[in-house]
């Protein structure tokens, strides 16, 4: 009798040892993501998208800079529906296509830019983490958040004063 119980307990423990994680744990320490034979993939706050991501956060900036300077009622407006709701959602969708050729563009400048310059060249100038391996991302949101800034006006040269005249002074 206490055999079989031993036994019956050893068999109980054996199948949910694997479940608990012990046994598929990698050897530097990591336990397993979803699959359970890699590690689970930490995501930033802004994602795993890449370029898409990098569209939809130009769209809100962009929306966020029309609303400050439209003004909220206007802004609502000239985007909301009947009632003046979803302003914000309505101008980010409006604003989305642009901001994705916008990164199309942009991506495209920075690959050739990288064919010319040579991999580490181009990360030695983008890069900023410690292995410089950001240089892509870095050159691309540069290049669009660049495109986004509106052109300094020049300033206006001042006018030549006249000269005063020496006429009736004798």
């Amino acid at each position: 009798m206490k055999r079989t119980l031993l036994i019956s307990m050893l068999a109980a423990a054996l199948v949910a040892l694997p479940a608990s994680g012990a046994i598929g744990a990698h050897k530097d320490g990591h336990e397993g993501g979803p699959s359970g034979d890699r590690p689970a993939k930490a995501k930033g706050p802004k994602g795993d998208q890449g370029a898409k991501g990098l569209a939809k956060r130009t769209a809100a900036r962009r929306c966020r800079e029309e609303r400050r300077t439209l003004g909220k009622e206007a802004f609502r407006a000239k985007y909301g529906d009947e009632k003046g709701r979803k302003a914000m959602r309505n101008c980010k969708r409006e604003e989305l296509p642009e901001a994705r050729a916008d990164a199309r563009n942009a991506s495209q400048e920075c690959r050739a830019e990288r064919s010319e310059l040579g991999a580490e060249a181009f990360r030695e100038k983008y890069g900023t983490n410690r292995n410089k391996r950001n240089a892509f991302g870095k050159c691309v949101s540069g290049k669009v958040k660049a495109a986004d800034e509106p052109e300094p006006e020049p300033e206006p040269e001042p006018e030549p004063e006249p000269e005063p005249t020496t006429e009736g002074t004798a």
